[in-house]
């Protein structure tokens, strides 16, 4: 393969991953939705993704381990997976049924997959979710900071026969759940000016898609050469 065969490769793969994006959602009641991804190279292994199941909202942010086309491979085979098993499990089992349906190709390839999925319904101020080895959500609580939920779960793919336990919270109106990669995560050195930046956005009234623009804008500020990717999720319950 050339220099120039691989390039439009990597090409079309940014353009699929680009297609793949979630679509805005419409008639979310009370709660604002947005997210996005900053990639560090032509593609990458990040995604988020949100889809409705009945009366609920599902979102997901997950991180294959890894960059480059085999990651971002990847992870369009677990966001396909992951729809595909949602209208019928819960996300514990979701991840559970790509946990063993993926083990024989994540041993071979030697890579494991954190993902936090969550599910809201809206009028609801419960959140349900589930945490496999992610560890980088958090609810946060205008002028009061925030609160990381718990991420007991190892990643999909580390024990071939693992499971995952659901967890529930409560998102008062004018909370968020913010969801992030390990690249800001690793860009601004922690969690902590993170929440600090999302507290102090939300206190002075940001929606969730200006809180996204913020917090992605804090990683270039913090590294102006990006080398993970950064991914983004706001889902803010609106104050009465």
């Amino acid at each position: 393969m050339t220099s120039g065969d691989l390039g439009s490769d990597l090409e079309a793969g940014r353009e699929l991953q680009r297609h793949l994006l979630p679509r805005p959602l419409a008639d979310l009641g009370d709660w604002d939705l947005a997210g996005d991804c900053v990639q560090a190279g032509a593609v990458g292994g990040d995604l988020f993704d949100w889809q409705r199941l009945g009366e609920k909202v599902q979102v997901v942010v997950a991180d294959v381990m890894g960059k480059g086309l085999p990651a971002a491979m990847l992870s369009t085979v677990v966001r396909a997976m992951i729809r595909g098993a949602s209208p019928y499990h819960n996300p514990a089992d979701v991840l559970r049924r790509v946990a063993v349906d993926l083990a024989d190709d994540l041993t071979e390839v030697g890579r494991f997959i954190t993902v936090f999925a969550m599910r809201f319904q809206p009028g609801s101020d419960t959140v349900e979710y589930v945490d496999a080895g992610h560890g980088m959500a958090f609810v946060v609580s205008p002028g009061r900071g925030g609160r990381r939920l718990a991420s007991e779960g190892l990643p999909v793919g580390t024990l071939p026969d693992d499971s995952w336990r659901m967890h529930s919270t409560t998102v008062h109106p004018g909370d968020a759940v913010v969801a992030i990669s390990d690249g800001l995560h690793d860009a601004v050195g922690g969690l902590e000016p993170v929440i600090a930046t999302a507290d102090e956005e939300l206190a002075s009234g940001a929606d969730a898609a200006s809180l996204v623009a913020t917090l992605t804008r804090l990683a270039r500020e913090a590294d102006s050469d990006i080398v993970d990717d950064v991914t983004v999720v706001v889902a803010r319950r609106l104050a009465g």
